[in-house]
């Protein structure tokens, strides 16, 4: 669980993560690796790896690339 610091509501961290995970796509508007993913959330790779297996489809076997539904 986290904290927001302007309505200091709880929420989870994974719809945190996959909210701001969207938004890098949007931003960069193409697919997104798990180091970029890192790289923009600052978290655990294995816990971004998992949610974006989760919530986003992916294409390659390697170095793979990750885009929404």
């Amino acid at each position: 669980k986290c904290t927001c610091k302007y309505c200091e509501s709880e929420m989870d961290k994974k719809y945190v993560y996959e909210y701001n995970l969207q938004e890098l796509y949007y931003l960069k508007q193409e697919p997104f690796t798990i180091t970029e993913a890192v790289w923009w959330l600052g978290g655990n790779s294995k816990t971004i790896r998992r949610i974006c297996d989760k919530c986003f489809l992916s294409k390659g076997a390697r170095n793979k690339k990750y885009f929404l539904k």
